[in-house]
């Protein structure tokens, strides 16, 4: 809410800015359309939405608008009271039989710990900056809320005793000046007293009020105000527009009865401001005021002429339009033709399985290649056929409309497409704007090529391309992060710690299996039961931890229900990484993940990531559901931005607060304590330490 309210009120303040500036345009022009401009204003700060038009001024003063990719979730409570953690003596040697001798914890320390950082989080989200901004939003809101209410009740005990003249006409003791109370059924409230002539003057005034309908616009200016108080440029308009609004009503009592009544209309004016008794100020009831500046205006009042009146009408419905429409995002000819139906949603609402198996042919992030038709081996393939692969992108010709610059993953690569990679005509171009998944949205070339030129031209932008094998021309290519010059990517996870095969197991890929003697030195620890894969019923998760080979070693492995091993993941203190994995909840309660942190930081460069993902039914495989990598390196052309490493804490945040470790290594150190370590990464924890810290002595978790 408050983000859309402050964007309401930086809109309204745009807005007020110009109408200001129109009202000096206009000043020789009749008040009714200074008064019609304010109508513009409080439409801005009341409506959070508005038609798009091409000719809005907003697109030559672009309001910031509010990017969900942008935003910081909000961390969930976690909720991890399904995990059903036991107690295990010798499982190495007795493989999955060892869990029926288990003894079930009833209240294990998983969640006891979970229930301390519960409670420790909820105090800290409620002191964050929008939680009290919005409090003293409110607070600013009751006051005014409160001071109209008070003013209405003053002004009712004073209406109990006027009388009755005529129609809703009525006359009261102890008031000077005129006024209109009231919305639905306004009335007319008159001092005793007034001459003949005053009270033409005065009813024809009120009457035109009450026909504009200024009571209804009053109190929504107000309640505007209300929603702004903070604003000191909604006040302004709040007192300017109702100026505006009572000399437009002067000049048209003078247009009615003549310019010659000028002298007269300004003594009524003078007398009325001299008397005691105003009304206050109430959103319901409005009366005469700014005296002086409404005798000067009425004094140097001349019916203008029909020229002025046509260029000033013409001048507040341009305004109208220009202030009143938002910015449209314009399209070239070609996007209008393709469609929105194109949008990539890769690993968003369908995740594709992954099989870490593959080697990847470049540094890039790997994304799924499964749906390669054809490859570059100069096998005989059909001319219909496909290759989608991914390619560190350097720079773009415009002119040749094509690829001039890529690593080349292979020589092979390289005899079957060349140095160059050119576009087909009917090419469609994708840019992934999320940082933790593959949510591409089409664009225009010129909008790809802005992308890839943005970046310095050694900086590797990866990107999947779908080359076809009948022309050799790039048919649609996606910028799998709009973010790289920051170090930010979307990020899948790679076969790093997936120990399988016979490389690292037996037939089956079971490193227990082929290595006894090693893990049977290593301790069991304990064992997890959870539902975390395709494979029917739940999963068991053992954990061991030993030295073995000279060095400290930690192991997780899941097995389903007949022992067949689907995931393997070691950690040994040889490493300079710094390498954990997590289970956890979405959201707390929702379905399971695994939840893998990397974090390496050196003296002038580093890279930390996360991936989110469950496991499929064969062992190596997983379906992966988010991900992200930020990277630097002080010598290179890449921008570090604080802003963005606080946003990748933040969203690996959500992650961990639902989550509890299973084992990990740090300073050449094992973990295997099933903590919860939403405070443990922090930007002022691991902030890259060869940049200033912007944020040092302040609370940004």
């Amino acid at each position: 809410m408050i983000d859309t309210l402050l964007k309401m009120s930086a809109t309204g303040t745009v807005v007020i800015c110009i109408v200001l500036l129109l009202r000096l345009c206009l000043r020789r022009a009749p008040k009714i359309f200074s008064y019609v401009l304010w109508l513009i204003v409080l439409f801005r700060l009341l409506c959070p939405v508005s038609v798009a038009l091409p000719v809005s001024v907003f697109h030559l003063i672009p309001i910031a608008q509010t990017n969900v990719t942008d935003q910081l979730p909000e961390w969930e409570h976690p909720g991890n009271g399904n995990v059903k953690l036991t107690e295990s003596a010798g499982i190495a040697g007795k493989g999955l039989d060892a869990s029926k001798e288990d003894v079930v914890i009833e209240e294990s320390s998983v969640s006891e710990h979970l229930a301390e950082s519960q409670a420790a989080m909820e105090v800290t989200s409620l002191w964050s900056w929008k939680n009290i901004a919005f409090l003293i939003w409110l607070i600013g809101v009751c006051a005014m809320v409160g001071y109209a209410i008070a003013g209405i009740l003053q002004l009712h005990k004073k209406l109990k005793y006027a009388s009755l003249d005529r129609e809703n006409i009525y006359l009261l003791e102890g008031i000077a000046s005129p006024f209109v109370a009231g919305v639905i059924r306004p009335r007319i409230y008159l001092p005793y007293g007034l001459g003949e002539k005053e009270q033409t003057y005065i009813l024809l005034h009120e009457q035109t009020h009450i026909r504009r309908g200024d009571p209804l616009f009053r109190v929504l200016g107000y309640v505007a105000l209300t929603l702004h108080w903070f604003n000191p440029f909604v006040w302004v308009a709040f007192f300017l527009s109702g100026r505006d609004m009572e000399m437009s009503c002067d000049e048209l009592v003078l247009r009615r009865l003549g310019t010659q009544i000028r002298c007269d209309y300004s003594d009524s004016l003078l007398l009325m401001a001299q008397g005691k008794g105003a009304i206050g100020f109430t959103p319901l009831a409005f009366g005469e005021g700014d005296t002086g500046k409404r005798v000067k205006n009425v004094l140097n009042y001349k019916k203008t002429t029909l020229q002025v009146v046509t260029i000033s009408a013409l001048v507040v419905a341009l305004a109208g339009i220009a202030l009143g429409a938002d910015a449209m995002e314009t399209t070239t000819e070609l996007e209008q033709t393709q469609g929105a139906d194109d949008t990539i949603q890769e690993q968003n609402t369908q995740p594709v399985p992954v099989d870490t198996k593959q080697d990847d042919q470049t540094d890039a992030p790997a994304l799924d290649t499964s749906a390669v038709a054809g490859s570059v081996s100069g096998q005989d393939e059909p001319e219909d056929s496909a290759v989608i692969a991914t390619l560190s992108v350097r720079t773009i010709s415009r002119s040749a409309r094509c690829i001039d610059n890529y690593v080349i993953p292979d020589d092979d690569w390289e005899k079957t497409y060349g140095s160059e990679l050119a576009f087909a005509e009917d090419c469609k171009f994708y840019i992934n704007s999320s940082r933790t998944t593959m949510d591409a949205k089409k664009v225009s070339f010129s909008k790809f090529a802005e992308a890839i030129e943005a970046g310095d031209p050694i900086l590797n932008k990866p990107c999947v391309v779908e080359i076809h094998n009948a022309d050799q021309l790039i048919h649609e290519i996606t910028l799998i992060s709009a973010h790289y010059q920051k170090g930010v990517s979307y990020a899948t996870a790679s076969e790093g710690h997936l120990y399988s095969g016979a490389m690292f197991g037996d037939a089956n890929g079971d490193p227990m299996a082929l290595y006894p003697a090693f893990y049977g030195s290593m301790e069991p620890l304990r064992m997890e039961h959870i539902d975390i894969a395709t494979a029917p019923g739940e999963e068991t998760i053992s954990i061991f931890s030993g030295v073995a080979d000279g060095g400290s070693h930690g192991d997780v492995f899941i097995r389903d229900v007949d022992g067949n091993l689907l995931y393997h993941y070691a950690v040994n203190d040889s490493g300079g990484c710094w390498q954990n994995l997590y289970v956890g909840r979405m959201d707390g309660a929702g379905d399971p993940y695994l939840l893998e942190v990397n974090l390496e930081n050196r003296d002038t460069y580093g890279e930390y990531s996360f991936y989110v993902y469950s496991l499929i039914a064969e062992n190596g495989t997983y379906t992966q559901t988010a991900g992200s990598r930020i990277e630097w390196d002080k010598n290179s052309s890449l921008i570090y931005e604080p802003e963005e490493m606080l946003k990748f804490f933040h969203e690996l945040g959500h992650y961990l607060y639902n989550s509890h470790l299973l084992v990990g290594m740090e300073e050449l150190k094992i973990r295997t304590d099933p903590v919860c370590d939403k405070d443990h990464y922090t930007y002022a924890n691991f902030a890259p330490t060869c940049f200033p810290d912007p944020y040092e002595g302040k609370d940004v978790r």
